[in-house]
């Protein structure tokens, strides 16, 4: 009798288990129920009688096997959310914790560009480039622009509803207001220029700023820059120190009279091989962005190279190859992006 006691105890546990909730597999699953039909996930939050009357998030249940489901909600959990599971009755329920795996540590403020000290007074934008993917939907009262009295500039740049961020959302891209920039149009009248030449400001990021997992910065970072006169003239390539290599590993630079645009300098200049093939490499820039050097793949071979340039390659004022940006038309982000290249011819004589 013994072993048929054993075994209606076995049977009997299972026809009896509780239903029950659990996180698994990064998955809110249900065990010992039979059907999810009338069951629903709510937020654990407030009171018993405000949870017991909140409906149920939108989901759908998953079967994954006999008498356990998965819920799939419509809209990811909450990191260390809790979350209750009501079963056919109210008074059934089981609650869950969602843990909260989330990377804790503080972002940084990698790099800001133009990184001199010493900007020109119409430089048009900046580039705030971060270790880790930031919050984004207010980012314009994050970053302040300081006078010499410490008072805020009155909106220095140029609010875009959709706000210009990279792929990874670690890199901000911040336009200066163009109105702001040209000679004789109303905004320029009515506010005058964000930098001032000759004076100092102070440009503040937010160290309350939260990245994507509600992260804050930490400190406030801050640099104060003192603004030049504006530069006006278009860059040209007539005007650039270009030094070929005279080793088979050495960087290849090219010394501009002024700071360019760091986003398109990584971008607008490729170097072609003497069979016009485009060279592999690494380019770095330095003594802020008025530097470009490209360091090969593979060691250089005598004879002669190409630099191709891209004409969309602009200074930190916005001025183009030949078309300086007073000659363009607002706004600046429905302009037409240039697509004319043209190719600098340089020689490979290694020592």
């Amino acid at each position: 009798m013994r072993p048929a006691i054993g075994i209606w105890l076995f049977f009997g546990s299972m026809v009896f288990a509780e239903p029950t909730a659990v996180w698994r597999d990064h998955q809110l699953v249900v065990l010992n129920a039979p059907s999810t039909a009338a069951a629903r996930v709510v937020v654990a939050s407030g009171t018993e009688e405000a949870i017991a009357q909140r409906p149920a998030i939108a989901g759908e249940w998953k079967a994954l096997g006999r008498e356990a489901s998965a819920f799939l909600p419509k809209y990811p959990f909450q990191p260390g959310g809790k979350y209750r599971v009501f079963f056919n009755e109210k008074t059934k329920f089981a609650d869950v914790t969602i843990p909260d795996e989330r990377d804790k540590t503080r972002p940084v403020l990698t790099q800001v560009f133009p990184s001199g000290d010493q900007i020109p007074e119409n430089t048009l934008r900046f580039y705030l480039v971060f270790s880790k993917p930031m919050s984004r939907g207010d980012v314009y009262s994050r970053i302040r622009v300081l006078d010499e009295n410490a008072k805020a500039v009155d909106q220095p740049f140029l609010i875009i509803d959709e706000e210009l961020w990279d792929a990874d959302q670690k890199r901000l891209t911040l336009l200066v207001d163009p109105g702001r920039i040209k000679q004789e149009v109303k905004p320029r009248l009515d506010l005058g220029p964000v930098f001032q030449s000759g004076k100092k400001f102070t440009i503040v990021i937010d160290g309350n700023w939260p990245d994507s997992n509600d992260v804050p910065l930490g400190n406030d970072w801050r640099r104060v820059v003192t603004a030049t006169p504006p530069q006006t003239k278009a860059p040209t390539p007539k005007d650039w120190k270009i030094v070929p290599p005279t080793r088979p590993g050495e960087a290849l630079s090219i010394t501009f009279p002024v700071a360019m645009d760091e986003a398109l300098l990584m971008n607008c200049l490729t170097v072609l091989e003497t069979d016009g093939k485009e060279m592999a490499g690494k380019i770095t820039l330095d003594k802020q962005e008025t530097v470009w050097r490209f360091s090969p793949a593979q060691p250089w071979k005598n004879g002669d190279h190409q630099i191709r340039l891209n004409w969309k390659l602009e200074d930190v004022s916005g001025n183009a190859i030949d078309r300086p940006f007073e000659a363009e038309e607002l706004p600046v982000r429905q302009r037409q992006p240039q697509v004319k290249t043209s190719l600098i011819p340089f020689a490979v004589s290694l020592r």
